[in-house]
């Protein structure tokens, strides 16, 4: 012990006396919100993880159904969009039709705008974002008479004139061509 007063070292074990049990107290109130704050985003964390995980299987059976479509006769379009030029049918997502169930085609986008902001320059613009871009299509079917072909679904907005963007553009417009040129056959 150094040179200070006997007083001051029984203050010093009554303020720590005091301060360990509160600061036990405060860390027992403040603890369980935190783990409650862990605990869900572990969950949240998981449940991301196993859509990935979804989505990779998905598409993963997309490719080997596409690998059998082609062995089969079938030419790749786009995405969940298959021709058999000699048997005369289409497959659109699991169901095959014949040319002459196909009556109709329209190509439908939607878009929205959002202002993008610069952090180095204190410019914003707004921006063009495709949100949804698909082909409907009505078929010679009671059950299901309309189709929409995805192109560009909601969950993967594409800005507008992007790389990204063109390349599934093209990709709409040949699905588009192919589908009024079965539909010309039928006429």
């Amino acid at each position: 012990m150094g040179n200070q007063p006997k007083g001051y070292y029984i203050f010093m074990a009554i303020l720590g006396g005091i301060l360990i049990p509160l600061s036990l107290l405060l860390a027992l109130a403040v603890l369980p919100p935190l783990i409650i704050v862990f605990i869900i985003a572990g969950i949240c964390e998981y449940i991301l993880l196993e859509k990935i995980a979804d989505f990779s299987r998905y598409k993963k059976m997309e490719i080997e159904q596409g690998k059998i479509l082609i062995g089969r006769g079938y030419r790749k379009i786009c995405s969940y969009f298959y021709v058999n030029e000699k048997n005369e049918t289409i497959r659109i997502y699991n169901t095959d039709y014949k040319y002459s169930q196909i009556i109709d085609c329209e190509l439908v986008q939607e878009n929205n705008n959002r202002i993008a902001h610069s952090n180095t320059l204190a410019v914003s613009a707004v921006v063009n974002y495709c949100r949804r871009l698909y082909i409907n299509i009505t078929v010679d079917d009671l059950n299901s008479p309309n189709i929409e072909l995805n192109i560009i679904s909601n969950a993967m907005s594409v800005r507008v004139n992007s790389n990204k963007y063109n390349m599934l553009m093209a990709e709409a417009n040949n699905a588009m061509s192919t589908l009024k040129l079965i539909i010309s056959k039928n006429k």
